[in-house]
């Protein structure tokens, strides 16, 4: 299946501009998926970038929204997931775990990590 992005790059291009209050933007679609960053959370940081995600979907075991907070090493193309938490329809909290000592991971090709990292980190590196 073929992916299509809808991109807001102009806030992500605005690194170290944190907006007051929170910014949910949608920055891309993915089939019933839609994704998206809060422009108020996203910092950057020497080779750091830090910032909360949002995936929301139709219902998947009464799961319909998996907000995280990211971090992404740029130079090593890595991530890790610090917090996670999942909410259903009515936005209850069904599962939340925060884990600061998170393992990197490699960043999968095509997705919504690597479009971050593209707009984010690739120009630098």
């Amino acid at each position: 299946m073929r992916t299509e992005w809808a991109i807001v790059a102009v806030g992500l291009m605005v690194v170290g501009q944190p907006v007051p209050a929170a910014e949910w933007s949608v920055l891309a679609h993915d089939g019933d998926t839609t994704y998206f960053i809060d422009y108020s959370t996203l910092t950057h940081e020497g080779d750091v970038l830090n910032f909360w995600f949002e995936a929301t979907f139709p219902p998947q075991k009464n799961v319909t929204s998996v907000v995280q907070s990211i971090e992404i090493r740029c130079a090593r193309k890595m991530s890790r997931t610090l917090a996670t938490t999942m909410t259903d329809e009515r936005g209850q909290v069904l599962q939340s775990e925060k884990d600061k000592n998170a393992k990197l991971r490699p960043i999968k090709a095509g997705s919504v990590e690597e479009l971050i990292w593209q707009l984010m980190c690739a120009e630098k590196n």
